[in-house]
């Protein structure tokens, strides 16, 4: 592929001081190529030596492990307990993909077709990943576009414990939803937690459960107004690109990870409609009956 060779000539000079890189150059190149611009940049790493202080870096900031297969073979690995962990293994595993759909065995008559789509892949790297997620976000958004301006109408919360009833519809409906805590996202005196929906469902959705997701999205705008930040994106991860939105307010990252968080698991093994924690889950309901307004 004669991108992938002119950035190896490209990087090849600046290694060998015959180029220095300045950024805004770099920035334009990448955008003639269309790729990205990391792929042009020189990450220094010129010896073994090099290879595992990088390594050392990646086990004290960002949950990289190191251990044992069965066989004895040592192999890395990010911790998911990490903050940073469970993103950096999903990244691994869209690489593993990745790698996997494009490799071939030298013999086989499509090997360099898939071998330049694969340092294709690489030197555009990550620019396929979120265009694939910009274009699900879109895709999303167009969807519920007139549906979210009716339930605007009529779908308000005054009282914090609606936002915790809107999942339990949610999950009436049908929608597999995760909580994450994001301590990487959590500052200081504020926690924040996550809700991940699978944008398979979201974009699939009958009538019904687009509603509902049409009233979640509803009382996140009304939130917003009231001055509570809640960031929204669409991420790949593990095969599917999940639509997120992390809510920065420690009360209701509270009722998430508590409460929430719990329903979701009752659903999950069909216990939601125990006796006992439904006592629990209308005691809740009551700490929560505070305005939303001091939510924020």
């Amino acid at each position: 592929m004669i991108y992938v060779h002119f950035i190896t000539v490209i990087n090849r000079q600046y290694e060998s001081g015959k180029m220095v890189p300045k950024e805004d150059k770099l920035n334009d190149i990448a955008k003639a190529l269309n790729v990205d611009v990391s792929a042009l940049e020189d990450h220094n790493i010129a010896s073994d030596n090099d290879v595992m202080h990088i390594f050392f870096e990646l086990e004290d900031n960002y949950g990289l492990k190191i251990g044992r297969r069965d066989d004895g073979k040592a192999i890395l690995y990010f911790d998911e307990k990490h903050a940073l962990g469970r993103f950096h293994d999903a990244l691994l595993d869209h690489w593993c993909r990745v790698h996997s759909s494009l490799n071939a065995d030298m013999k086989d008559s499509d090997y360099q077709k898939k071998r330049k789509e694969y340092d294709l892949w690489k030197c555009r790297y990550p620019l396929d990943m979120y265009e694939e997620e910009d274009a699900t976000q879109n895709a999303i958004t167009e969807k519920y576009k007139d549906l979210l301006y009716n339930v605007k109408t009529h779908f308000k919360i005054k009282r914090t414990k609606e936002f915790i009833t809107a999942f339990e519809k949610l999950l009436k409906t049908g929608f597999e939803i995760e909580i994450v805590s994001a301590p990487e996202r959590s500052g200081l005196g504020q926690y924040v937690c996550a809700t991940t929906f699978k944008s398979s469902q979201l974009l699939e959705a009958g009538e019904d459960k687009a509603i509902a997701f049409a009233e979640y999205l509803a009382m996140t705008s009304q939130l917003n107004d009231l001055g509570i930040e809640i960031e929204r994106n669409c991420n790949s991860h593990y095969g599917e690109i999940v639509y997120i939105n992390y809510f920065y307010s420690s009360m209701l990252s509270t009722a998430l990870n508590h409460v929430v968080r719990e329903m979701v698991t009752k659903y999950q093994s069909g216990d939601f409609d125990d006796d006992i924690y439904q006592m629990q889950y209308q005691d809740s309901l009551q700490t929560f009956d505070v305005p939303i307004e001091d939510a924020r």
